[in-house]
């Protein structure tokens, strides 16, 4: 039987390795801002169709993910099928909370009552965004968005 819980514990060595990563974090978020820079010029250039969420909030980002909404009636699958042919890495950030297994018995999951979110959600995906990527790979990946889109 599966129950919604939670484990924050930290254990020593990720601790460690934690401390060592704080202090990278400055240069590693500049660099992560000036990617996602390079990204929404591209896409907004070689593939207008596709959505980019967040490009009018208002806090700080940290530049965690690179997420992308593929436009209307595009196959998710199929489209990342075709990424990973290309060796390029996608995945999915964060699915919806209420369809999540834990939820599944609660009166208030909210299946079929967010149509909204199941919408966003089933078209979102994640693309490689990490602060040793170069502006070439950034190229490589937004031209194979492109022409994954054309595939699929």
């Amino acid at each position: 039987m599966s129950v919604l819980g939670f484990n924050y514990r930290l254990d020593e060595i990720r601790a460690a390795i934690g401390r060592v990563q704080l202090k990278k974090l400055e240069r590693n978020n500049t660099r992560r801002k000036q990617l996602v820079e390079h990204y929404h010029e591209l896409l907004q250039e070689l593939t207008p169709s596709v959505g980019i969420p967040f490009t009018d909030h208002r806090g700080q980002s940290s530049y965690h993910l690179l997420c992308i909404l593929l436009p209307k009636g595009i196959n998710r699958v199929g489209f990342m099928e075709n990424m990973k042919s290309q060796r390029i890495q996608t995945s999915i950030h964060y699915p919806p909370v209420h369809t999540f297994s834990g939820y599944a018995d609660l009166d208030r999951a909210g299946r079929g009552l967010l149509p909204v979110t199941d919408a966003v959600a089933s078209r979102e995906v994640t693309l490689p965004l990490y602060p040793g990527l170069t502006n070439a790979n950034v190229n490589s990946v937004v031209n194979a968005v492109a022409g994954s889109l054309k595939q699929v």
